[in-house]
């Protein structure tokens, strides 16, 4: 709740970046596309290919400086990071040194080693994957911080408190031990294993409670004593709170495809009618635009956008025709025509356009960021699906079916309580009762660890006997 697994957030990372230097950019962004795919060729030379495999396809292409010079980052979907002197046309040789002057941009505390890795117990989020090998560079204040060895970027940040937290934290709740967590299909079969033995275990409890729920001859309404009467007690009285999480948590998990999710990557492509592999990117090196931190090109059917970063909040997005740049504006005359096209590509049409200036309980900022302004977009299809539009880059957000706005109330309305009355008058409606239901839920579980350790005493003992509650009729 207040002390999340640690993470590079976009405006962390825009701002530990500094300006570009744009005299010592000397290579277009399209000469950068050639190189880096001259590079894939050149290692994969005497390898066979497989004709079944699609080429690998580029994602993403930015002009940024982690260092002394500026470079163009280009993401592939299976090869991952690239980094290319946007001076020389060449690799970006990460070493050690630059790892340290990606870090000390970003602290101010002296560097006391740096060492590659592949994966660690902060690094272990499969985000980072395009990016490894990594350097982890450690600080005498404690903290570690990671770069990637593909582009010299800065990608994650720690801190002392933050890992000493989290141990009993987000790695105990989440499993996020890393000889599991770095094997994803291990991780989830652990979580969803224990999760349902959990839930069976509590369901018998719960049942259990209830039928011993009564009025004793004692005046009692519980038979047991001492340990054992505050777990059914306890039980009781939080099996609501405890129940609702161990089934919502399961569902995060999406076992057995219970919710349908959209493959937002592809749908992304549709979207856009174009990709980065097809479009004509600028042939000449990118002039001076007012001191920006990055630039990022998107591919759109009609233009190739820019967006200009400058560390906060604040860009700029420019649509680069052969004319040079024109204002890009997204309004319902762009939006409408491109969702009619791809809604009738899917065999449906668009029943409404909803233009969004504030979020709401389907679209809003929780994991990830929810850009303002967008457009909602209803499909007309059997299963009533949404698709988002980031109303300022043109780009889709996110797609969401029936099934994943059941899914937004069973699992985070559940687990998170995210209901907006309750997130909009934090601390005393949400931070209050979430405590208190978490207090009573580790009281519970609490009595179970004593209750059971007890019963257990006389196996480990050797002995034969088990000690049986004790009654009070």
């Amino acid at each position: 709740m207040y002390v999340p697994f640690p993470r590079l957030t976009e405006v962390e990372r825009l701002n530990a970046l500094p300006l570009i230097d744009f005299s010592q950019v000397r290579l277009s962004p399209s000469d950068a596309r050639e190189n880096a795919r001259a590079l894939f060729v050149l290692e994969n030379q005497g390898k066979p290919i497989d004709a079944n495999v699609r080429p690998d396809r580029l994602e993403i292409i930015r002009l940024v400086q982690p260092g002394d010079t500026p470079i163009y980052a280009l993401r592939f979907a299976r090869s991952g990071w690239v980094g290319i002197d946007a001076m020389q046309g060449t690799r970006v040789p990460v070493s050690e040194a630059q790892a340290k002057r990606a870090v000390a941009a970003w602290s101010a505390s002296s560097v006391v080693s740096v060492s590659s890795l592949t994966v660690d117990q902060w690094s272990v989020y499969p985000g980072l994957k395009p990016h490894r090998p990594l350097f982890a560079v450690d600080l005498h204040d404690g903290g570690r911080h990671y770069v990637s060895s593909r582009t010299g970027e800065l990608v994650r940040d720690t801190s002392q408190f933050e890992r000493g937290w989290n141990w009993v934290g987000a790695v105990v709740h989440w499993i996020y031990v890393t000889p599991i967590r770095e094997n994803g299909d291990l991780w989830h079969w652990v979580v969803v294993v224990l999760s349902v033995y959990a839930i069976v275990v509590a369901l018998l409890g719960m049942v259990l409670g209830v039928i011993r729920f009564r009025k004793y001859a004692s005046g009692r309404w519980s038979p047991y004593q001492g340990w054992m009467r505050w777990h059914h007690i306890l039980g009781l009285v939080g099996a609501a709170f405890v129940f609702s999480w161990l089934v919502s948590g399961l569902l995060s998990m999406n076992p057995g495809a219970v919710f349908a999710r959209a493959d937002v990557a592809q749908l992304s492509d549709a979207w856009r009618g174009a990709t980065l592999d097809e479009v004509a990117l600028p042939s000449a090196p990118p002039m001076s635009r007012s001191a920006a931190k990055e630039i990022e090109w998107h591919a759109f059917r009609e233009n190739l956008v820019a967006i200009s970063r400058f560390g906060d909040s604040s860009n700029r997005i420019d649509a680069e025709t052969k004319n040079g740049l024109t204002s890009w504006t997204v309004d319902r005359a762009f939006v409408e025509p491109r969702a009619a096209t791809l809604a009738a590509a899917r065999g449906t049409t668009v029943a409404s356009f909803e233009h969004l200036g504030k979020h709401d309980l389907y679209y809003y900022p929780r994991t990830r960021a929810r850009p303002l302004p967008a457009w909602r977009i209803v499909l007309a299809d059997d299963s009533s699906t949404w698709w988002h539009v980031d109303g300022t880059t043109g780009d889709l957000v996110n797609a969401m079916s029936r099934s994943n706005r059941v899914e937004r109330w069973v699992y985070n309305g559940l687990h998170s309580w995210d209901f907006a009355p309750l997130l909009k008058h934090r601390p005393w409606s949400w931070d209050i009762p979430m405590l208190i239901a978490m207090t009573i839920g580790f009281a519970f579980s609490l009595t179970c660890v004593v209750v059971a350790g007890r019963r257990l005493r006389p196996l480990l003992r050797g002995s034969s006997s088990i000690d049986r509650p004790i009654f009070s009729r």
